[in-house]
């Protein structure tokens, strides 16, 4: 009988899971629902059978855990429950957060994912949420450190309820250079934003890499967005953060 490790992953506006596969790169989320939405999570599960463990990366605080977990012992009383947090190293991937537990599972899972699908390079990697992630990796998997920013919809929010003439943009606002009007003003503004962080610290792992090739990973909701405008090679990854929790707890099971 085949049994399933079911991947979870928190994030602040959405849930996404999947079951676990021994090719960490053929990862996709095989269900998304927002969060909270329990009764969704629920429905999803209901042809799920036969877990044995769950693995849970979450950045949505310790509410959002208990319920998955509650959630996860209903259906599948059976399994053994993991939340995956930051170590000092684990996966070939070394951590110099301070202290290393407090760098984000989300942060510490995609940076497992790049070391394991882009081994011996040197990574930078981009994720698009509420809040957007730029970490750097070199080829024998120390992580660099990174940078955190506001996400495009929370920089439009921001300007929306800080100003009192500013509108609040959809998520679908094209963004063009230089606008002529106050909408488009405010995606481009946002975007290039964004874009001018990750060519600046595009730039800046080149010269620590004394100009050796960049892996430029970005995944997230925005990252097709962003990747039309980058002016380099993109590696584009629906799921990096349920790739790194597949390869954490098959590294579990060794």
């Amino acid at each position: 009988m085949t049994t399933h490790t079911l991947l979870i992953d928190a994030g602040n506006t959405r849930v996404k899971w999947t079951l676990g596969q021994a090719d960490p790169v053929s990862v996709e989320a095989q269900g998304v629902v927002a969060l909270g939405d329990w009764s969704a999570l629920r429905e999803q599960w209901h042809a799920v059978h036969e877990v044995r463990q769950v693995w849970l990366c979450n950045v949505a605080g310790s509410l959002v855990e208990t319920q998955l977990q509650k959630l996860a012992h209903e259906k599948f009383p059976q399994a053994s429950w993991h939340v995956a947090h930051a170590r000092k190293t684990l996966c070939g991937v070394s951590n110099s957060y301070e202290p290393p537990a407090k760098l984000g599972a989300d942060r510490w899972a995609m940076l497992v994912a790049a070391h394991h699908l882009h081994n011996h390079q040197w990574n930078l990697i981009v994720s698009t949420g509420t809040a957007t992630t730029i970490d750097a990796l070199d080829p024998q998997g120390r992580f660099l450190g990174g940078v955190i920013l506001p996400g495009l919809q929370l920089m439009y929010r921001a300007l929306a309820h800080n100003t009192a003439d500013l509108p609040q943009l959809s998520a679908d606002q094209q963004a063009s250079g230089f606008a002529l009007n106050t909408r488009d003003a405010i995606a481009s503004g946002c975007l290039h934003a964004h874009l001018g962080a990750i060519g600046s610290l595009y730039q800046e792992l080149q010269r620590i890499s004394d100009g050796q090739t960049v892996q430029l990973l970005l995944t997230g909701g925005a990252a097709s967005q962003l990747t039309a405008h980058l002016q380099y090679p993109v590696h584009l990854h629906n799921s990096l953060v349920l790739t790194g929790l597949n390869i954490i707890a098959s590294h579990a099971l060794v």
